[in-house]
C-alpha cells in the first residue's frame, strides 16, 4: 500500500491522547519505509527503545541498584560500562542515567501536552517535537504520534522518502549528537576545574585570615595580662603613656612580622600559593 492509500485508510482527524489516557495513538515507519498503526502506552514505548538497541540495556532500575550498591566495580557492572563507554563507577552511570530515555521525555511526543519545539539526545532515541509533528526515532524505526493530524499527514510523504532515499542521515545525525555529546562532557570537566580552581583560592585566603587571627589571638593574651588589675610600677610612673605606646607597638610589630614569617614559611613549603 503506497503513502497516498495508507493515510487515506486512517480515520479523520480527531483528539487523539489525553493526560489519563492508557495508550497513545502513532504511525510506525521503519527503515525500509514500512508503515504501520500502532496503539502503545507510555511503558511499552519505553521498553521498545531499550529492546531495539543493538545490545542488550539493562532497566534504570537495575543501574540505580548497581550505584546503592557497595561493590562499584561487579562484573555485571563493568561490562555494562565497557560495552557502551563509560566509566565503571558511580558518576559514570550517573551521567548515563541522566542521557537516557526516560518517562519524563514521552510527555514531549504526547499530543495530549503542549510541548515547545525540541531536538533532545538520548542514548536509545532522538526525541523530536516541532509543533504538531512529534516523534521518537530509534536506530531501525521512528514513531510518529498523532497520526492523523493534518500537519503530520503532510509530513509522512516526506519523511518515508527521505528513509528510502538516504538511510545515512540517520547515521550522520548519530555521528553528530555523539559528538555533541563528547562537547558538553569536555565543557562539564572544564568547568568542573574551574570550580576546583576557585575552592583552592577560598582555601588560600582562609589559610592567610587563619594565620593573622592566631598572631592576634598571641597578642591579646599580653594586653590581657597587662589590662588585669595586677600591681605593676611601671603603670604608676608618670611616663606609664609610653609605656602603653611601646607594647602596642611591639603587639602590631609581632602580629605582621609572625603572619609574614608563617605565610612566607607555608609558601616555601608549597602549603600556601598567591597565585
Amino acid at each position: 500500500m503506497d503513502t497516498e492509500a495508507f493515510l487515506a485508510s486512517l480515520p479523520g482527524e480527531g483528539n487523539y491522547g489525553t493526560r489519563y489516557a492508557n495508550s497513545l495513538e502513532c504511525l510506525q515507519i521503519d527503515l525500509h519505509g514500512r508503515m504501520r498503526r500502532r496503539q502503545m502506552t507510555r511503558s511499552q514505548l519505553l521498553s521498545e527503545a531499550r529492546s531495539t538497541l543493538p545490545q542488550a540495556v539493562p532497566s534504570p532500575k537495575q543501574i540505580g541498584d548497581w550505584m546503592l550498591a557497595e561493590n562499584e566495580a561487579s562484573a555485571e557492572m563493568r561490562a555494562f560500562a565497557s560495552r557502551v563507554g563509560i566509566k565503571s563507577s558511580r558518576k559514570g552511570l550517573r551521567n548515563y542515567l541522566r542521557n537516557a530515555l526516560q518517562a519524563r521525555d514521552i510527555r514531549q511526543v504526547d499530543p495530549a501536552f503542549t510541548a515547545k519545539p525540541a531536538l533532545w539526545v538520548r542514548h536509545s532515541a532522538l526525541v523530536v517535537s516541532l509543533d504538531a509533528v512529534r516523534a521518537l526515532i530509534l536506530h531501525n524505526k521512528m514513531f510518529l504520534f498523532n497520526p492523523t493530524h493534518a500537519a503530520v499527514r503532510a509530513a509522512v510523504p516526506a519523511i518515508r522518502a527521505s528513509i528510502l532515499s538516504d538511510g545515512g542521515v540517520v547515521d550522520d545525525v548519530t555521528n553528530r549528537a555523539e559528538l555533541l555529546e563528547a562537547a558538553v562532557e569536555d565543557t562539564e570537566d572544564l568547568a568542573a576545574i574551574h570550580l576546583d580552581t576557585l575552592r583552592n583560592r577560598l582555601l588560600m585566603i582562609e589559610t592567610a585570615l587563619s594565620v593573622v587571627s592566631l598572631t592576634f589571638t598571641v597578642g591579646s593574651v599580653v594586653a590581657g595580662v597587662l589590662g588585669m588589675n595586677l600591681p605593676i610600677a611601671a603603670f604608676e610612673s608618670p611616663n606609664s603613656h609610653w609605656y602603653f605606646l611601646a607594647v602596642s607597638l611591639s603587639i602590631l610589630l609581632f602580629v605582621v612580622g609572625a603572619s609574614w614569617a608563617t605565610l612566607n614559611f607555608l609558601k616555601r613549603r608549597g602549603l600556601y600559593t598567591t597565585r
